[in-house]
């Protein structure tokens, strides 16, 4: 089990973890969407999901599940998203090893959640972009 406020922590780690995957498989600068989005261009290239069961009895969590949907060589989108998505293909202008996407991702995941919670902050706030700021102090 994990405290809650460490499964919090979960979603900005996985967050970063894209983030610094696709700049270096894709050599593409990726902005975070508070909180669970990720940019690549202005475009969405990824969506976070997190899923978790707490014991509000105990404040912990029993578990914590992070779904990660990264669009990585997909070229054609439906009318109604193709302004506002994209993938790491379209932006790169080059085929993308998901096995290596993977690889990335989980290796940074691993490495983020061994930082403390600050240190983790500090990471996820170098990838977020601005403009979400902006609409979170709203």
């Amino acid at each position: 089990t994990l405290p809650v406020t460490a499964a919090v922590s979960v979603t900005a780690a996985a967050a970063a973890a894209v983030a610094e995957a696709i700049e270096k498989v894709a050599d593409q600068k990726a902005e975070i969407k508070w909180v669970n989005d990720i940019l690549v261009n202005g475009k969405k290239v990824c969506g976070i999901l997190i899923e978790s069961a707490t014991q509000p009895k105990n404040v912990t969590v029993d578990y914590v599940i992070i779904g990660i949907g990264i669009n990585i060589n997909n070229e054609n989108f439906d009318s109604e998203i193709e302004n506002i998505a994209t993938s790491l293909k379209k932006e790169s202008g080059k085929t993308i090893d998901r096995n290596m996407v993977i690889i990335k991702v989980l290796n940074s995941l691993k490495e983020l959640l061994s930082k403390t919670p600050q240190e983790l902050f500090e990471e996820y706030l170098l990838n977020l972009d601005e403009k979400s700021l902006d609409k979170v102090s709203q």
